[in-house]
């Protein structure tokens, strides 16, 4: 228990430590550092359980008569030689691994520039990038550490916007210590917002801003007033082809990815058609979520039993009717399949015997 808890850095104790492990609905997941290690120590002796237990029965000889101490040099020395040259062979399994991947892109180094900044007389090092996504040029920073204010243009959601940024002590809390850091860095000035409507979300009793058209069509204080009571709505829209279509929906907290970054925001949705339950099966997933899938696959009717296993993530061998006869597969329940870039929930199939 002792070495879960550090492997998911749980407790005071492993505060500094990285977790290698995580529980995802109760089941225990490795993270991209776990991964990491987990890929450059395969095959070492230091992942394995009697080379571990043999240093250990070594440190308590040591601790009983020091006079052998020579001991922990000699296996350490073999280690180090037998698992450096597996490390290196094992390096390879990095690009293979989907998690490792994603934590290489987690870390990727922010680049920054550096110079004394006139105003505190401090070298600071902020980011070359501001993060409304504008790269800064060499004059854009000098001016920045003369204490100036920088203007430039920047695309936001298919419109042109004037930023001016500028750089200023800022005081935030630190992720890791809880405690209080004061560092220079970027401050922004938007221009003022004209596409967007700031007002009270009553069913959160919270302060929100969201698009005030959608589909070429501009709300009116009537709809504005009825969307912040988190009310449904309908009004004659314009899809993108030019063609009109009555749009019924209402405020929807979503999110959008720019690069690696996610962004939150309020928006208007439109009502997601209705299920046609006579083609498909509505299912709540184990996670919670409600799916939909077909009642037939591969020519096969899901039976009641069979839907019990899907909804519940269970993987199950099922018979097919082929041309050359019957034919068996083991059927697993995938929430994220893709097709086309858009998720949809389907299965993984392999041959069964």
């Amino acid at each position: 228990m002792q070495t879960i808890s550090k492997l998911q850095a749980s407790g005071k104790e492993n505060k500094k430590v990285i977790p290698q492990l995580k529980v995802v609905r109760g089941v225990f997941e490795v993270t991209g550092t776990g991964a990491l290690i987990a890929c450059l120590a395969k095959d070492t002796y230091l992942s394995s359980g009697k080379i571990t237990k043999r240093l250990q029965d070594i440190l308590n000889e040591i601790k009983a008569d020091p006079t052998k101490q020579d001991m922990v040099y000699s296996v350490a020395e073999k280690t180090i030689e037998h698992d450096k040259a597996v490390m290196i062979e094992n390096a390879p399994l990095l690009n293979q691994d989907a998690q490792v991947k994603e934590l290489a892109g987690d870390l990727k180094a922010i680049e920054r520039f550096s110079g004394v900044f006139t105003q505190t007389n401090e070298t600071v090092n902020p980011p070359v990038t501001i993060f409304d996504g504008h790269t800064t040029t060499e004059v854009e920073q000098q001016e920045a550490l003369e204490g100036k204010q920088i203007t430039y243009s920047i695309e936001k959601f298919g419109k042109e916007e004037q930023h001016t940024a500028y750089l200023a002590e800022q005081t935030y809390k630190s992720k890791k210590t809880g405690k209080e850091i004061t560092r220079v860095g970027w401050k922004v000035e938007f221009p003022e917002d004209t596409d967007h409507v700031k007002g009270i979300y009553k069913p959160l009793a919270k302060e929100i801003k969201f698009k005030k058209e959608y589909g070429q069509h501009v709300f009116s204080e009537e709809e504005i007033t009825s969307l912040l009571a988190g009310e449904e709505i309908s009004f004659e829209a314009t899809d993108k082809q030019g063609k009109s279509f009555t749009a019924t929906g209402k405020l929807i907290e979503q999110e959008l990815k720019e690069g690696r970054r996610k962004i939150r925001f309020w928006g208007f949705r439109v009502n997601p058609k209705p299920v046609d339950t006579n083609v498909y099966v509505v299912i709540t997933y184990k996670d919670g979520k409600e799916y939909h899938f077909k009642k037939t696959y591969r020519g096969h009717r899901w039976t009641p039993e069979e839907i019990k296993k899907i909804a519940a993530g269970k993987k199950q061998i099922v018979a097919f009717n082929g041309r050359k006869g019957t034919y068996r597969m083991e059927i697993k329940p995938n929430p994220n399949k893709k097709y086309n870039g858009r998720k949809y929930f389907g299965f993984d199939e392999k041959f069964a015997k």
